[in-house]
């Protein structure tokens, strides 16, 4: 089965308050009650908080076979987010504005939080980094009967990181990222267009072991439907790890991509 596979942890949290380094691992164990309390928050956007990523990228059994040398790798990358402060888009939008940096590429992502949720309000990148090779990335690929043009015309349609020229593209409406309050069950709309839709679901609270300590972190599945049939489609499956320190950990795996 062509399997692809990324994922970013953290491996530093720098916030004004806050110290940590974060390798993930699932504990098992009972949540109190006073953990449970402490568990409605909202995304910590204030200025100068700052987190490193290691962004990791695994490529196996990708066809056709004669492409495979071009795309079939592991690679990593170190990715750094940090919340640079207020601003105004278009003379009256509020937004707040998180830059990400990874090695000389760079992109910011402007946010709006009340307490529905966090909204991906507009983003401008040279890009944020998704480490793809550089080979190879012209042929096209196909998954679920669709094709694309390339493997980068594929991240960018399944809504995740990809390259863009630098300038401010906004969401109309703004993208639902978290909503608010945290409530295993929740589900809410966060792509719908005329290709994809993609939902996210707050599947519960997991324990995530990080190298300074343990956190308590909501997890998040992304939910897509690609052909028009009733269902979830299986091939992509995504899942972040939320917590009062912001993300932990984001997991993308897709599969019977060809």
């Amino acid at each position: 089965m062509p399997y692809f596979k990324t994922e970013a942890e953290v491996r530093k949290s720098k916030p004004m308050f806050f110290f940590a380094s974060v390798i993930f691992a699932v504990l098992f164990s009972a949540c109190s009650d006073a953990n449970k309390a402490d568990m409605q928050f909202t995304y910590p956007l204030n200025e100068g908080r700052s987190w490193t990523y290691l962004y990791k990228q695994q490529i196996v059994n990708f066809r056709p076979r004669e492409l495979a040398e071009n795309f079939e790798r592991s690679d990593s990358t170190i990715i750094t987010v940090t919340t640079l402060g207020d601003t105004t888009l278009r003379d009256s939008i509020a937004a707040k504005i998180m830059l990400t940096t990874a090695g000389r590429f760079s992109g910011r992502v402007y946010y709006q939080q009340d307490e529905t949720g966090l909204y991906e309000t507009a983003y401008m990148t040279s890009a944020p980094h998704d480490a793809l090779p550089k080979a190879g990335l012209q042929s096209p690929v196909r998954l679920r009967g669709r094709v694309f043009d390339s493997l980068m015309h594929f991240r960018r349609k399944m809504a995740l990181p990809f390259t863009s020229a630098e300038q401010i593209i906004f969401f109309d409406p703004p993208r639902r990222n978290i909503a608010y309050p945290f409530k295993p069950g929740t589900e809410w709309t966060f792509v719908d267009n005329s290709r994809f839709f993609i939902a996210k679901r707050i599947t519960g609270e997991s324990f995530v072991q990080l190298e300074m300590g343990a956190f308590i972190a909501w997890e998040i599945h992304w939910l897509y439907e690609m052909d028009g049939q009733p269902g979830w489609d299986e091939n992509i499956f995504v899942r972040e790890f939320i917590s009062p320190s912001g993300l932990l950990k984001r997991e993308v795996f897709i599969f019977d991509l060809d």
